[in-house]
């Protein structure tokens, strides 16, 4: 961004209007704004950030930027600024807040702002919205206002803070500058996260003791020492010891059940093998009689097919006779074009020798015509004297009656005078009071604007609020539903002990013997009433209510901080309620408003119609009164010139002129045009002929490159012909019978295809030839016998079985229990390390570096801050001094990593900032606050920094830190640069020819002078 012009008036201590032309000042590349303390140097770069982004540097509300000496009768106070970027200009115009004449004296006045790109000297519209316009600013130069304060205004004492200020309070600023927030996000991110691995690890332990209560015979292997220290190892191996029991007697149970198998097997495959037998045995008998009936017809289908493939063979030879047929057509089709060409060549030529002639005789018709326009010329002059005659004549006898007409007109124009003096004065009056209408309206439009902003920012407060209300609604019937969900969980769990013990009382009642005990029992027991639950089921259903619990607590939060509002629900729809009714009634207003701007209006256009219409009389009447004094005037000199002319003029007669003048017109245009006619004949009979020589020669050429073409496929199309057939008539025959049988083409190799797969299938078939079919019904009986001894050892294995099941499931279970328990362990061990690295307090080294995550991203940022930094620093204190990032805090409490430390080149040692002299301060501050510009210039893409203003600071210097000050800052001018310094520093108004000198006086504020 580099400022072209700045315009202001009544801004801070500019009282009148003030112009700037930057532009003067561009050659020079470094300018100085010189003046006493106080006289309003800085206030013009306070103008540029306002015009810019509506703010100061300085802090200073935008009702507070109005020049004290103005009263509420005086202009108002605005600040216009033409600024350059990439080529490109611009002009923005802001008013601030105020009390000032506008439209009229002590007027409310808003702020407002109006933005436009100059494009070929005409002003093409951004924006007039200032929050639009704010996004448009930062978009185009690619700063907003915070930036652009540290990077290329450098305001009075600010950067010189930032040196000596704390870590925590560069922190807040450099992250607002460099965007870091999102670290923090992650920061918080991981704090949550290691909160939810805890509540997994004990969610983990509740899954533990239900599945291990969820069988007996399980609970009573493991011991609960080792539930509670979570030693899943020996919990595995206890219950893993009692399925190893239950897996020998299954094993038992599967041998018996391999060896009955095994029979079956051999009785299944005895049958597999007949049916195959006999499958094979009818196979060959079906293709042996297929294959018979294709045999009947295979000599008459392969005479056909080979005289087909000769056919083909004949077509593929068509193609060189059609080659050599269409050369030989095409020679005599040009052979006929070159005779019709010829003949019309001869014919052409014949035209131009009887064209030639009269072409050549052009020459004396031109002649003729040059003495016919020579006559029509003077026939012309002539008749234009007689008409002048004519008119000193007409005047000469109207002296009287035009001196009577001017009186009468000049009387009328002063009755027209009076008239319009009047109606003006009402349409003054009338557009004063529209003036004030539309004042109204404007300031109602504005508070209307901002109460509907306001009134959506309510709305929409009520709306969230309200939305927080329905989800806590819902979180209060997830956790009634939670809850009811853990108590049937609670229930399931009972039921599954119970359908164990009714288990083992089916057992027991079934071998009159105790599964446990082994005691006899002679009495049946009765089992235990339970209900059928779904334990997975339920366990889903509690998750799938935890997450919806997790999900609406997340959306409050996220809704919370969407709220604007400090204010209750209730509080709000009151606020609201007002919001509506200050709404109609200014609407209302409006309304009014419009009306009696619309009447005014309507008022004002019949007065301007009046105005316009008398304007129009008074014209005329002007008009008329200056025709006829220039008329009288006139007649004096055309009585002389009509008295001079009348011997002359007075024998001739108009028509007999106009009559020859008419005669001479139609000679020369049937002179020009036979001319014309002549001329272009004989050029186009020419371009004709030299068409006509070039077509025939290329046709002769295109003739013997086809008489060759010709000869050549003749002799292609023989050889092959009888290469391939014995004469040419059985070539003819074929390509007549290949036309008539090709469609049958496909289906005959279709024929032989299918007729070969016949033959090799019965030869697979071959073993079969002369077989009959075997007897199924013995072998079946003998699998039903087997089958039935099968069945009832199933039903013992399958007891075993549903007790091995059990124990597997609760090894399964155990041991994704024990992955997910160590997996869990390792996150949350490592996110809670992360967390409390990520917010600094890992570990409790004293003075060690104490950063959170955020803080350390900006170190990075400011470590190549530094390094540009002290590149200048270097320069400008003759390489001394260096900043150097302190990273250890003084106390486990305080924030590190942004710390400054000078390190002294003379000592070799490390200093605080407070150690250094004010001249030296400066000095780092400024070399810290060009390093700032430099980074965010290349960190925000690239963006040129092509203009720096600097405030104050330059008096603190001693002599050589004050030349090596100008000198640094020449080389940033080097660099393309346009820079602007504030100082009342003498040394500085010797150095630096351009300068904008700012004077004050007490009574009339600031004004300034540019020096270029």
């Amino acid at each position: 961004m580099r400022p072209k012009r700045l315009i202001m008036r009544g801004f801070i201590t500019y009282k009148d209007k003030v112009d700037i032309d930057f532009s003067k000042l561009y050659d020079k590349k470094i300018f100085l704004v010189s003046g006493d303390t106080g006289s309003g140097k800085t206030s013009i770069f306070d103008a540029i950030s306002f015009a810019l982004y509506g703010k100061v540097a300085r802090n200073i509300t935008s009702d507070r930027l109005r020049c004290d000496f103005l009263s509420e009768d005086d202009p108002y106070t605005f600040v216009s600024l033409e600024f350059e970027v990439k080529d490109k200009t611009y002009l923005i115009e802001r008013i601030p807040r105020q009390v000032a004449k506008k439209t009229k004296k002590a007027q409310n006045i808003g702020n407002s702002v109006s933005f436009f790109e100059i494009i070929d000297g005409e002003k093409k519209f951004i924006s007039d919205k200032q929050g639009e316009t704010d996004l448009a600013v930062k978009k185009i130069i690619g700063l907003d206002d915070k930036q652009f304060s540290k990077v290329m205004l450098l305001a009075q004492g600010q950067f010189q803070e930032f040196l000596s200020a704390k870590s925590s309070d560069k922190a807040a600023l450099l992250g607002d500058i460099f965007k870091t927030y999102e670290y923090k996000d992650i920061q918080d991110r991981l704090k949550e996260a290691s909160r939810d691995y805890l509540t997994k690890m004990d969610y983990i332990d509740r899954e533990l003791s239900n599945t291990i209560d969820y069988s007996d015979e399980v609970k009573k292997l493991v011991d609960k020492d080792n539930i509670l220290t979570h030693e899943f190892d020996l919990i595995i191996e206890d219950i893993d010891q009692g399925k190893n029991k239950l897996d020998n007697n299954y094993e038992k149970i599967l041998s018996s059940e391999e060896k009955l198998d095994n029979s079956l097997k051999e009785l299944y495959q005895n049958l597999e093998e007949t049916r195959s037998f006999n499958e094979g045995v009818k196979k060959y008998k079906n293709l042996e009689k297929e294959l018979n009936l294709y045999i009947n017809e295979e000599d008459k289908n392969k005479k056909l097919l080979r005289e087909i493939r000769k056919g083909e063979l004949a077509q593929n030879i068509l193609v060189y006779e059609k080659r050599y047929k269409q050369a030989v057509l095409d020679k005599n089709n040009l052979l006929e074009s070159l005779e019709q060409d010829e003949i019309r060549k001869s014919k052409e030529k014949n035209r131009l020798a009887d064209l030639e002639k009269s072409y050549n005789n052009l020459d004396t018709d031109k002649k003729i015509l040059d003495e016919v326009k020579i006559s029509y010329e003077n026939t012309k002059k002539t008749l234009i004297e007689l008409e002048t005659f004519e008119s000193y004549k007409n005047s000469y006898q109207s002296l009287d009656t035009d001196r009577k007409t001017l009186e009468g007109l000049l009387n009328k124009k002063e009755i027209l005078e009076d008239k319009q003096k009047n109606n003006r004065k009402i349409f003054d009056l009338a557009n004063e009071m529209l003036r004030e209408i539309s004042e109204k309206g404007t300031l109602i439009s504005k508070n209307l604007e901002i109460l509907l902003e306001n009134t959506r920012k309510l709305e929409n407060d009520y709306k969230k609020i309200s939305e927080i209300d329905e989800f806590n609604k819902e979180i209060n019937n997830l956790e009634e539903d939670k809850k009811q969900e853990e108590a049937i969980e609670k229930k399931a769990l009972e039921n599954d002990e119970l359908n164990t013990i009714n288990k083992m009382i089916d057992k027991l009642n079934e071998d009159k013997v105790c599964p446990v005990c082994k005691t006899i029992h002679k009495n049946p027991l009765e089992k235990y009433d339970v209900d059928s639950y779904d334990l997975g089921e339920i366990r889903k259903k509690l998750a799938n209510i935890n997450q919806a619990l997790a999900l609406r607590k997340s959306q409050i939060e996220k809704i919370r901080k969407e709220i604007s509002s400090d204010e209750k629900l209730a509080d709000i729809k009151i606020l609201l309620d007002k919001n509506y009714a200050n709404k109609k009634d200014l609407e209302e207003k409006l309304i009014d408003l419009r009306e009696k701007y619309k009447s005014k209006a309507k008022d004002i256009k019949s007065y301007k119609k009046i105005i316009e219409e008398t304007n129009i009389e008074i014209e005329e009447n002007t008009l008329k009164i200056k025709n006829i004094e220039e008329k009288l005037e006139d007649s004096k000199e055309n009585e002389i010139k009509y008295l001079s002319l009348k011997d002359k003029m007075e024998g001739l007669n108009k028509d007999d002129l106009e009559y020859s003048k008419q005669k001479l017109k139609e000679k020369i245009d049937k002179l020009s045009k036979n001319i014309d006619s002549i001329t272009k004949s004989y050029q186009d009979l020419e371009l004709k002929l030299r068409e006509l020589d070039s077509n025939i020669k290329n046709k002769k050429l295109s003739i013997k490159d086809l008489d060759q073409k010709s000869e050549l496929y003749l002799k292609e199309f023989e050889e092959i012909l009888y290469k391939n057939f014995e004469d040419r008539k059985t070539y003819e025959i074929l390509l007549i019978s290949y036309e008539e049988n090709k469609e049958e083409k496909d289906g005959l190799e279709e024929f032989f295809r299918k007729m070969d797969r016949l033959k090799t299938s019965l030869e697979n078939y071959a073993s079969y030839k002369n077989e009959d079919e075997k007897d199924l019904l013995l072998v079946n009986k003998k699998i039903e016998e087997k089958a039935n001894d099968k069945a009832i050892l199933s039903d013992k294995k399958a007891e075993v079985f549903s007790e091995i099941t059990i124990f597997t499931k609760v090894l399964g279970k155990i041991t994704n229990l024990k992955d997910e328990y160590d997996r869990s362990l390792k996150s949350a061990e490592t996110l809670a390390k992360l967390s409390k690295l990520a917010d600094g307090s890992f570990g409790k080294v004293s003075g060690r570096e104490k950063i959170d995550f955020e803080t350390f991203v900006l170190t990075f940022y400011f470590d190549k801050v530094l390094r540009l930094a002290n590149i200048r620093l270097l320069d400008m204190t003759d390489n001394q001094f260096s900043m150097v990032r302190n990273s250890d805090a003084t106390d486990l409490r305080s924030k590190a990593g942004l710390d400054i430390e000078i390190l002294d080149a003379n000592t070799g040692k490390l200093r605080p900032v407070a150690t250094l002299s004010g001249g030296e301060s400066f000095l780092a501050s400024l070399s810290l606050a060009l390093g700032l510009s430099d980074e965010i210039s290349m960190e925000n893409g690239g963006i040129k920094i092509d203009t720096l203003f600097i405030d104050e600071g330059f008096g603190t210097l001693s002599k050589d830190y004050l030349t090596n000050a100008i000198t640094a800052i020449e080389k940033l001018a080097y660099e393309d640069k346009f820079i602007g310094l504030i100082s009342h520093v003498d040394e500085l108004k010797e150095a630096i020819d351009s300068k904008i000198k700012v004077t004050y006086e007490p009574n009339l504020g600031s004004y300034v002078e540019v020096i270029s």
